[in-house]
């Protein structure tokens, strides 16, 4: 058994301290968590007391390496800011098996790493940052064994990541940095800086269009021409940009807006050629994580999912998907990835933010398919394809 007067008040007091650092960065990455913090705050001293009456130590299973992946999804899980338990799910599409921890069953279980919270696939790998880590790790998109990492302690914590082909990859950092990588010999090309507080990128022809979030004071985006490697424009949007998308001729940024009750945030269309913002669209509630699928931009907050027809640059009335429908504990919908070739949208579920969250599918029509389980607190989801 445990001395409950030591190790279990140290857990309570670190898992405490995790917690709160963890809510604060979704209210800054997602601020419809706001709605709910009192549903977080009424269940976390529940987990508290059957963790103070769980004195014994558990035994460990072994760790088994995941079988050879040919179709699927990896899923990034942030884990609690400061409690280094980032992990990574993968779902086969092949056989619609579910393993969790993959990247520790991989590694001979190695932690990923404190608050990964993006990642890009190219070349065979994935490329995934870790924000309080200070790393962009890197593994094998076959069998997640980890092929080194890129140290980012002189440049910040990573934020988000594209990595464009084997020679060329971009990451802003929170020391008002994009950071040039070579994704091939996983080293650091140069520095470039832009903005304050820099998070979204989206790269449309050369041009590399960053999000100056400011932490939720910025007001600009930066755009970078990558053949010259410097900012070659300073565009207005919106209050606090976060997320970048790009399809066409257009470059979209999303703003999450105020802090405030109201949360008036707005989804930007800028034209990627002259660089000129040509509409912008309001969103009560914190707009926030958002994915292009056809014609339409889906876009997160607090009611849940939002619609935008692309094709005339119009919102529509009604929420497509409720959050409740997703999260019936807090109503929270953390990310969205679109599924191209599924014609899927999947949404992350991420529960009171404590406990194991899940991935909910939906058709292109808004109804719910099936669920897979996920780790604490899923983000980003990439699809692997051979």
């Amino acid at each position: 058994m445990k001395n409950l007067k030591t190790s279990n008040f140290t857990e309570f007091r670190d898992i405490w301290e995790g917690v709160l650092l963890s809510l604060w960065r979704i209210q800054y990455d997602n601020s419809i968590f706001r709605k709910s913090l009192y549903k977080i705050l009424l269940i976390f001293p529940l987990l508290i007391i059957m963790l103070l009456f769980s004195g014994c130590e558990k035994n460990t299973l072994p760790l088994i390496p995941p079988e050879h992946s040919q179709n699927g999804y990896l899923i990034v899980n942030e884990g609690l800011y400061g409690q280094n338990n980032s992990s990574l799910t993968f779902y086969d599409l092949n056989n619609g098996k579910t393993e969790q921890n993959v990247y520790a069953s991989a590694n001979q279980g190695n932690n990923l790493g404190d608050t990964a919270n993006d990642m890009s696939v190219c070349c065979g790998k994935v490329f995934i940052a870790v924000d309080k880590s200070k790393k962009i790790e890197v593994i094998s998109d076959d069998n997640f064994k980890s092929e080194g990492f890129i140290d980012f302690s002189d440049y910040g914590s990573p934020r988000n990541i594209i990595i464009t082909d084997s020679l060329h990859g971009y990451i802003s950092t929170l020391n008002d940095l994009v950071v040039e990588i070579n994704p091939s010999r996983m080293n650091v090309v140069r520095t470039i800086p832009v903005g304050s507080k820099p998070e979204g990128l989206a790269l449309n022809g050369k041009n590399l269009f960053v999000a100056n979030s400011g932490f939720g004071t910025g007001k600009t985006l930066s755009v970078i021409d990558t053949a010259i490697h410097s900012v070659v424009s300073t565009i207005p949007v919106w209050q606090n940009p976060n997320v970048m998308l790009s399809r066409g001729t257009y470059v979209y940024a999303v703003s999450i807006g105020k802090y405030d009750p109201a949360g008036i945030g707005a989804v930007t269309r800028i034209d990627a050629a002259t660089l000129i913002p040509a509409d912008t669209i309001l969103i009560g509630l914190n707009p926030g994580k958002a994915a292009i699928a056809d014609d339409k931009l889906f876009v997160i907050n607090g009611e849940g999912l939002q619609t935008i027809n692309l094709k005339n640059f119009s919102l529509s009335d009604s929420t497509f998907i409720k959050g409740s429908e997703v999260n019936p504990i807090t109503g929270v919908i953390y990310s969205i990835f679109f599924d191209e070739m599924d014609n899927e949208i999947l949404l992350t579920n991420p529960k009171d933010f404590l406990q194991d969250g899940e991935i909910v599918i939906f058709n292109f029509a808004g109804k719910k398919i099936k669920t897979f389980n996920a780790g604490l607190n899923p983000g980003k989801i990439s699809l692997i394809t051979k």
